[in-house]
């Protein structure tokens, strides 16, 4: 199992990951391309009980996603990075943002998502998955 740092670009913020990647992939919304300055957002997803925060206390701002289900995007108050996000869709797990991972090595991204958000002139990775919006929902179950 994977034990990782992070934090923010001025170190008022550290955090602590005790798990390997669950998985990983890049955000093209149009909501993570403004966060991220134009760029998609590259997360990784970790259960919620193997991230902790251990020195400072992040900001927080909310807003519904296209689905109207909530997200949170945490960050550092003082300098902005972004450090992860609480999905309502996913409350077991947190994803965090990958720039604030100190040692960043193990991340591939695996699938893109809100690909046709993307600007024409972005690079998908290739053999990662490619949607044009969300994850399809699992067999059996209707899109939300």
């Amino acid at each position: 199992m994977a034990r990782l740092g992070g934090g923010c670009l001025c170190g008022e913020i550290r955090i602590e990951v005790e798990e390997d990647i669950r998985f990983s992939l890049a955000c093209h919304c149009a909501d993570c391309q403004r966060y991220n300055g134009g760029a998609p957002a590259y997360e990784a997803v970790f259960s919620r009980d193997a991230v902790k925060i251990t020195k400072g206390v992040p900001r927080a701002y909310a807003t519904k996603a296209d689905s109207g289900r909530a997200i949170t995007r945490n960050f550092c108050g003082n300098c902005g990075t972004p450090l992860y996000v609480d999905l309502e869709k996913l409350p077991a797990h947190i994803v965090v943002a990958v720039g604030a991972l100190d040692a960043p090595n193990d991340f591939a991204i695996k699938a893109h998502i809100f690909a046709q958000s993307a600007p024409v002139w972005h690079q998908f990775t290739p053999g990662a998955d490619v949607h044009p919006r969300d994850f399809p929902p699992p067999p059996g179950k209707p899109a939300t």
